[in-house]
């Protein structure tokens, strides 16, 4: 990784906004690009979670000013399209699939990334959110990608068996694990586990009220809960124990180097293979 010089984005017209990073942070995707995981044909810009404040905006741009902070959507995409109608704002119509900021090897285009002085963005009033006036940008630096995919991974659920217990094995890439457990936690889950073989995160996962830690291999097996997410990419046997804990009719979620597959167990109380 290496600072360069690039030109300086400007406004384009049909909405745009040019956007000052505060504060990014790294998602777990971010190592693998680093590493080059995903071949890429030269250099590219890095960094896709951020709260940025708004420097310039467009004329059409009506529901947001120059100085307001907020959250900068990661995926770029129009928000008026049937795939953003439909929340999948990562095939949007009008853009290549998966054209993000901070990885031009997914999609093959470079939109720039969120560690630059500036950063153009399109369809504003889509993809700029403000946050609360006095929020701190560094404790929301995730929201625009892993805090968002901790909240999906249970909330759903949660709101169709409110007080379910919820199980979290986790034994690989751990940030939207742990934010699942902050959701868990607060929106009224029953018995919340958090369950690894990693120190550090155990102890994130215990300092929530209302959560308990258990350190576990990537082979134990746990008694049968509301629903289960493993993440567990080094270890696939992880989601292979954790679909038996998952009771009769129950969910199971796995999260594996980004991918999202989803299992349930039948009426005889047989794990059915991952979709």
């Amino acid at each position: 990784m290496e600072w360069r010089e690039v030109p300086e984005p400007r406004l384009e017209g049909g909405g745009d906004a040019l956007v000052r990073p505060l504060a990014v942070a790294r998602c777990e995707i971010d190592p693998f690009l680093v590493r080059g995981l995903f071949p890429a044909k030269g250099p590219f810009a890095l960094g896709h979670e951020a709260i940025a404040e708004i420097v310039a905006i467009d004329d059409g741009v009506r529901r947001l000013a120059v100085g307001q902070r907020v959250v900068v959507s990661f995926q770029v995409s129009c928000g008026r399209c049937a795939a953003c109608g439909e929340g999948h704002t990562a095939i949007c119509d009008r853009y290549p699939t998966l054209s993000d900021y901070g990885m031009q090897p997914l999609s093959g285009v470079e939109y720039g990334g969120m560690l630059s002085d500036l950063v153009r963005v399109p369809h504003a009033e889509a993809m700029l959110h403000p946050i609360p006036l006095g929020a701190d940008p560094v404790a929301l630096a995730s929201v625009a990608d892993n805090v968002v995919d901790g909240y999906r991974t249970v909330a759903r659920h949660l709101a169709r068996r409110p007080g379910a217990d919820v199980l979290f094995v986790c034994h690989g890439n751990r940030s939207i694990a742990l934010y699942g457990v902050q959701t868990a936690v607060a929106l009224g889950a029953g018995k919340v586990t958090f369950a690894s073989d990693d120190a550090q995160a155990l102890s994130l996962a215990e300092s929530r009220d209302g959560a308990s830690a258990t350190r576990s291999s990537s082979t134990a097996a746990f008694g049968a809960t509301g629903f289960t997410m493993p993440s567990a990419p080094r270890r696939p046997r992880g989601s292979a124990r954790a679909s038996p804990s998952t009771p009769v009719r129950g969910t199971c979620r796995c999260r594996s180097r980004g991918s999202t597959r989803w299992a349930s167990s039948s009426s005889s109380g047989e794990p059915i293979p991952p979709r």
